[in-house]
């Protein structure tokens, strides 16, 4: 199964969120056959995919260890995202403390169970001052620290359009920054606004 930390979203939320990405429809407004159809279809392929999702707010990471061992011959791990994560083995004098224990503990927990995991990180504000607003390493390292030594792969997203109202561009780059398995690389994509994804050109 794809086991997903979802911090911010409750489940519920987390459901609804993937049947409008997967079918276009949101199941609050939903009129019609037409769509009712659309989203039992996408219900049909969340449930072959065998996710399953743990809303705990601010899980600690003794705690994922423990729902991660209850399921077993998991396939993938989503969190969701990593800042609201906590961890609760002793105190410590900072937050920054804290999340450089947090990023040890999740290297710790994908090496032991041999997961592969996707971590989903916020990025200071400050980024969006910058004259090149693109995420850089040092900026992902100031907001989560060591994640990037711990990470096999960083992959960033940036749209033009995000940073300018004058900007009617769908244009968007993903930004491969660092790739212990391969290139380094940006690619060149489009960003589908009635679905809110990422498409490569």
């Amino acid at each position: 199964p794809i086991v997903i930390f979802s911090l911010e979203m409750t489940e519920k939320q987390m459901v609804y969120f993937m049947i409008k990405k997967i079918c276009g429809v949101n199941c609050r407004e939903r009129s019609g056959d037409t769509d009712i159809n659309k989203i039992a279809s996408a219900i049909g392929f969340l449930q072959e995919l065998n996710i399953f999702i743990d809303d705990t707010p601010a899980i600690s990471t003794t705690e994922m260890k423990s729902v991660l061992s209850s399921i077993g011959d998991v396939g993938l791990v989503i969190v969701d995202y990593a800042q609201l994560l906590c961890n609760e083995t002793r105190e410590f004098k900072t937050r920054v403390d804290e999340l450089t224990q947090i990023t040890d503990d999740l290297a710790v927990i994908t090496k032991n169970q041999e997961l592969p995991m996707l971590v989903i990180s916020q990025l200071s504000r400050y980024v969006d001052k910058q004259k090149n607003p693109r995420e850089i390493l040092d900026d992902l390292s100031k907001t989560l620290p060591n994640i990037v030594e711990k990470a096999k792969t960083v992959i960033s997203l940036y749209r033009d359009a995000y940073y300018s109202e004058d900007l009617n561009d769908d244009s968007a780059e993903i930004i491969i920054s660092k790739n212990t398995l391969g290139n380094t690389k940006i690619i060149k994509a489009h960003f589908d606004r009635e679905h809110g994804c990422f498409v490569k050109q």
